[in-house]
């Protein structure tokens, strides 16, 4: 039995004295562009969405970053206040020593 291959043909004008252009593209040629198609742009929204994913994962990162950048600088504040306030007790301790001692 004799299978004819259905097949969309395009005509092409391009003008007046040219002569008319006729291609036939299969339809199996068709669903394959077609398919490579749908293939191409679920791969292209798959890269852009772990890309956002991606870029509000590091921008909760550095936001992190900064926030334990700024406990460090208070901590290094906090620790320098110490150091003074141990600076004057031990100045008093001093002055309370030789106080005694006299």
């Amino acid at each position: 039995m004799h299978h004819k291959e259905k097949s969309f043909t395009i005509v092409v004008l391009s003008t007046a004295e040219s002569k008319i252009r006729k291609f036939k593209i299969s339809y199996n040629l068709l669903r394959f562009i077609f398919i490579c198609l749908g293939i191409i742009l679920i791969f292209i929204s798959v890269i852009v969405s772990n890309l956002v994913i991606l870029r509000t994962h590091l921008n909760n990162k550095i936001v992190e970053l900064d926030r334990l950048k700024e406990k460090i600088t208070y901590k290094e504040i906090e620790l320098a206040n110490l150091q003074s306030k141990s600076e004057e007790i031990k100045v008093k301790a001093k002055i309370l020593e030789d106080y005694l001692s006299q």
